[in-house]
């Protein structure tokens, strides 16, 4: 919590936690619980006029290819802390040969899903894409693509220092 105050005191645009599990709690409902108590202590810290974003594991992998990753997210504890929600749909973590490595249709469902999760159709999302080094000229344009589809308000690739320069015009 330290760290959420320090952040909402400096000159930023915006404060995104990134949310994902640790060695630290093993156990998914205090987890879970520990992640209500960061989001709300956040939402209370952070300046009404700076928007609060959620960096989210993406729900392909969470609901379909290993739910014991984070069972029982509290998707519906937090719906109404955050303004924005980043899930980290990145695809160049799939095989090759899986059909979760085509960044339209993987980074669509993972929007698709988050939404349902959350409860809203119109939830702001901003779109993370695959790693930077193992993304191509095509990747981005299946992800621009899915971006448009579902009606993201932004995109990015994680993370922008590895993503070789002729591809960030692209972004």
């Amino acid at each position: 919590q330290r760290k959420v105050a320090a952040i909402a005191r400096l000159d930023i645009d915006c404060v995104a936690i990134d949310i994902e599990p640790t060695a630290l709690q093993p156990d998914p409902v205090a987890r879970s619980a520990n992640l209500v108590t960061l989001s709300t202590y956040a939402r209370a810290t952070v300046p009404d006029h700076m928007p609060l974003a959620a960096i989210v594991l993406p729900p392909v992998v969470t609901d379909i290819l290993n739910p014991d990753y984070w069972p029982g997210f509290p998707w519906s504890s937090i719906s109404g802390i955050y303004d924005v929600w980043m899930p980290m749909s990145y695809w160049t973590n799939r095989p090759v040969t899986s059909e979760w490595r085509d960044p339209y249709r993987y980074t669509t469902e993972n929007i698709r899903l988050l939404r349902a999760h959350l409860g809203d159709p119109d939830a702001f999302v901003n779109a993370i894409g695959g790693i930077g080094d193992k993304i191509t000229a095509t990747d981005l344009v299946a992800f621009r693509r899915a971006v448009t589809a579902t009606r993201s308000i932004g995109l990015g690739i994680y993370d922008w220092a590895s993503t070789p320069p002729d591809l960030r015009d692209d972004l």
